[in-house]
């Protein structure tokens, strides 16, 4: 189950951020005039770590994360 962290600092004046996680995933959205223009979901942050884009006006995306784990020694 998401549950939402509070306490964000706002970045941008016309949106509004909210967060919510869990375990695995991490949502992201931001609101104008309370109607979504952007949202990105984190999934499987564990393992393989994937992530889905959309905003209002580019559609979606999608990712793969590189977290440089498989470098050790390297900057992440």
């Amino acid at each position: 189950m998401l549950y939402e962290i509070t306490g964000l600092q706002q970045s941008h004046r016309s949106e509004n951020k909210r967060w919510f996680s869990c375990r695995d995933m991490d949502l992201f959205i931001w609101f104008r005039c309370n109607l979504p223009v952007k949202f990105q979901l984190a999934y499987n942050k564990r393992q393989n770590e994937k992530m889905i884009s959309w905003d209002i006006n580019h559609g979606f995306h999608f990712y793969r994360v590189d977290t440089g784990e498989d470098s050790p020694g390297h900057y992440k």
